[in-house]
């Protein structure tokens, strides 16, 4: 029996003189009771009782320990039918119970980033489980006390037999990293974790294994129903540009969980794909950082999660994607015995949610090499559209810095156009132009205040002005600026432009395709530093090629010009020519000198 029982009696049947029994207490039998208190991550639960069963123990450790993500516990005599203190897995005879705890929780957990991270072979610092006894049962001075142990369990438990916390993932749930992932059979989930940015190239995590005790993993050498692996990382860094043709994949996809019948595997988390580049990322082929499938259960009752779709971040001067480009975040897929049923409200649950996308771009507009457009033969040209983000009537655009302040005598280059009118843009705000400033700023704003000479291509007409200042949105300038072909532009047709510049008259001459358009127009300025390429509108697209910016090797030659009053031409004064410019006279006969006409 358990507990102080009654002292022995006896029917005194002996025959003899004075014959009897006498029944002596050597010890008095106790009756533990009362309560006890746990104290753990520094918080305590509400008093215990004594023969707490397993679930009363579970709750209370849950709900008074917020630290805790799971608390799992197995206590000796479950059914409550031993009470005679002989059974193997019962009570001792005096009351006392074994309760074998599995705690789970992040408090101390150290997750390293990579498998060569310094964390990796790391542990964190062990927490112990303290007990506070307001047992009874004292016999004299001697009263029950509360053993904690961490290694062994009594019989029938489904302890782990460790003597030290270790890190794992169980439960069959998906992993995070840009977004969360799916639930499993367990009570946890991948959290997020690193930025959109990308700040630290992480990879992705992998999944949760699919018991749901994590002690279940110790039962053979060789884990089974393992989640699926954590997706990789990879940065591309250019100075100049990065290409991504049609046919291209990069992909730090998440792995997908082992399939079991009553459990499976979560599925991995995606990883990370990083491209930087100083001038322009195009993107025509495919990048995907898709979370990992979780891994499929045979009974229809019971699912595992998938991972959370990666991070990708993408930074440089324009991004171009493509029509053709795709970017895949996507969490992963639950997998069903039944595919047939109807899985809607299961798949909120258990799907990984998407990724981040990142996307900086430091000008409004894309603009890339087009590999099948050039201007005079030469197969290639820079080429711009606006972005689409906004529908500014100005559009910072990527600016050439010259490296010095100089006076080149002549600018030229080719330029061609094509698009359409967008809805609320006004016909004469349509178009671009190319601009010469005298100062350089990595602040674009600044660089576009202050123009030494601008020509614009619009949809009627070719402008051009002198020292005028501009800001982003103010399209005044366009008012002022000066017709000098007055015809529709053609689309998709190159334009040759040729500025000829007379620093010591403060004169520009202006020709388009080679013939005279603008002559002897006023100009100031000291120099020129910078060259801005800007779309005045959405829905313009520009080619440019050809930029020269240097000496005039025409010797400011013009061809005639037909007046009313005749052939107007200028051309460099003759003199007579001294001997030493037609060298000695010839041994044969003297030097002709020939005139010209």
């Amino acid at each position: 029996a358990v507990g102080n029982v009654g002292p022995l009696r006896v029917t005194n049947k002996l025959i003899g003189a004075n014959a009897s029994l006498i029944v002596n207490t050597m010890v008095q039998g106790n009756k533990i009771g009362g309560s006890f208190v746990l104290k753990f991550l520094g918080f305590e639960t509400r008093p215990l009782p004594h023969n707490a069963s397993s679930t009363e123990m579970q709750l209370a450790l849950i709900r008074d320990i917020p630290s805790l993500l799971t608390a799992q516990v197995e206590r000796s005599d479950p059914t409550n039918n031993c009470n005679d203190g002989f059974c193997d897995n019962g009570p001792s005879r005096s009351g006392g119970y074994s309760w074998a705890l599995t705690l789970t929780t992040a408090v101390g957990n150290i997750s390293p980033s990579s498998p060569t991270s310094r964390e990796f072979d790391m542990e964190g610092e062990k927490e112990n489980l303290i007990t506070v006894s307001h047992l009874t049962g004292c016999v004299k001075s001697v009263c029950p006390a509360l053993d904690v142990h961490t290694t062994g369990a009594f019989a029938g438990t489904n302890a782990c037999g460790v003597n030290k916390p270790f890190s794992l993932a169980f439960g069959g749930a998906g992993a995070g990293y840009g977004g969360e992932g799916g639930k499993g059979v367990g009570h946890q989930i991948g959290r997020p974790y690193g930025d959109s940015r990308i700040s630290n190239l992480y990879g992705g995590s992998g999944g949760s294994i699919g018991y749901l005790h994590p002690c279940d993993a110790l039962i053979s050498e060789k884990s089974y129903i393992r989640g699926g692996d954590g997706g990789g990382a990879i940065e591309i860094v250019a100075f100049n540009d990065i290409v991504i043709g049609s046919n291209a994949l990069i992909t730090c996809d998440g792995g997908k969980g082992s399939s079991g019948y009553m459990f499976a595997g979560g599925g991995g988390s995606g990883g990370s794909i990083v491209l930087a580049a100083g001038g322009s990322i195009n993107l025509e082929g495919k990048l995907s950082v898709r979370g990992g499938d979780g891994g499929k259960i045979t009974s229809k009752s019971l699912y595992s999660g998938s991972g959370s779709g990666g991070r990708i971040a993408i930074q440089s001067q324009t991004i171009n994607l493509a029509l053709a480009s795709n970017l895949d975040l996507n969490g992963g897929r639950c997998l069903y015995d039944n595919d047939d049923d109807d899985h809607t409200s299961l798949k909120n649950v258990c799907e990984g949610k998407a990724g981040t996308l990142y996307l900086d771009e430091a000008l409004q507009h894309n603009f890339f090499i087009d590999y099948f457009r050039g201007a005079m033969g030469t197969g290639q040209s820079l080429f711009l559209r606006s972005s689409g983000a906004n529908k500014h009537p100005i559009r910072e655009g990527p600016v050439l810095d010259l490296g010095k302040r100089f006076q080149p005598e002549r600018v030229s280059f080719y330029l061609m156009l094509d698009g359409n009118l967008v809805d609320g843009i006004a016909p004469s705000l349509w178009g671009a132009s190319v601009q010469l400033h005298e100062s350089f700023s990595n602040d674009y704003a600044m660089v576009n205040e202050a123009v030494v000479i601008g020509m614009v291509v619009g949809r009627s007409h070719i402008k051009h002005l002198a020292n005028y200042d501009t800001v982003s949105e103010n399209t005044d300038f366009l008012d002022f600026m000066e017709i000098f072909y007055n015809a529709p532009p053609k689309m998709k047709e190159w334009y040759k432009f040729d500025l000829r510049l007379n620093w010591t008259a403060s004169t520009y001459d202006l020709h388009l395709n080679d013939n005279p358009a603008v002559d002897g127009a006023k100009f100031s300025g000291a120099g020129i530093r910078a060259i801005s390429l800007n779309l005045l509108a959405e829905g313009v697209h520009l080619w440019i090629d050809e930029i020269y910016v240097g000496r005039d090797f025409t010797m400011g030659f013009k061809c005639p010009q037909v007046t009313d009053v005749g052939v107007k031409m200028d051309r460099p004064i003759e003199h007579g020519w001294s001997k030493s410019d037609i060298s000695p006279t010839s041994t044969i006969h003297d030097m002709q000198r020939h005139e010209s006409f």
